[in-house]
């Protein structure tokens, strides 16, 4: 049975207790179901008890299942085909068998745009060298931090923000305490941010750093420091990464990160 839903509560009323069951693996459908201001369709097939659910924010519908049993898929799929949406992300497994049901009842395949995997870090191995300051973003480094969400939002393969979404974002960020540079010799060098807080984990993400400045250790700085922070704070660090990334890859494993499971991001 497919059902949509109005309203938010309902949704996280049901479902809320399976994502928190498996932080690492749903913390990104759950952070961001919670999010009240940004959702803007949310749905679900059902059947006895096996379920797809999917949330659209903007950009992928982000799905989660407790089955691979491919009846409630097909199920979605079908209904999916009357809503605009641009692609899927979630576990690999679950992503894998959605697109499977996609070919058959539209004749083509779901494209991968990133084979991502998702870390977890409970204990930091201060592997990165002391260079410069990390510190809190300020309204003063705004120029330079647009710019660089504006790339970020490029390389994580989404075309969709604009100049105005980049500095909302920044500066809600800033106003939250959310985002950290690094600053070396005066010079806003890389940044990242704590995002998605939830009962146990805490993910590192909106990690950049200018092409320009590359292979200087500054992204190992900034997240581990940011690392630390959350550790600090009682929570088990997470974040996602491009497969095809090997260097990211290795530096968030020298840091202490260790693989979870993977993910991965289609698109129509």
């Amino acid at each position: 049975m497919i059902r949509v839903f109005d309203n938010q509560n309902d949704f996280l009323e049901k479902y809320e207790r399976f994502f928190s069951n498996d932080e690492i693996c749903y913390g990104l459908i759950w952070g961001i179901a919670k999010r009240k201001s940004i959702v803007t369709y949310m749905i679900s097939s059902e059947i006895d008890d096996r379920f797809v659910v999917g949330i659209l924010a903007g950009k992928n519908l982000i799905i989660a299942s407790n089955t691979l049993e491919e009846d409630v898929y097909r199920d979605l799929v079908v209904y999916m085909n009357d809503v605009d949406y641009p692609g899927i992300i979630g576990l690999k497994e679950h992503c894998n068998l959605y697109n499977s049901l996609y070919s058959r009842v539209n004749g083509k395949n779901l494209i991968t745009k990133m084979d991502q995997r998702i870390y977890y870090c409970t204990e930091i191995n201060e592997c990165s060298e002391q260079t410069g300051i990390v510190r809190l973003a300020e309204k003063l480094d705004m120029d330079c931090i647009v710019e660089w969400a504006i790339n970020f939002s490029k390389e994580a393969e989404d075309s969709t923000t604009t100049l105005k979404d980049a500095r909302k974002n920044i500066e809600n960020k800033i106003m939250n305490r959310t985002l950290y540079v690094l600053e070396v010799n005066n010079q806003v060098v890389s940044m990242a941010a704590r995002t998605r807080s939830l009962n146990t984990t805490e993910s590192v993400g909106y990690v950049y750093t200018p092409e320009n400045l590359r292979g200087k250790g500054y992204a190992s700085r900034v997240v581990e420091e940011v690392t630390r922070l959350v550790l600090n704070d009682n929570k088990t660090a997470t974040l996602y990464t491009d497969l095809s990334n090997p260097t990211s890859n290795s530096i968030y494993m020298k840091i202490g990160y260790k693989p979870y499971c993977d993910s991965v991001m289609m698109s129509n």
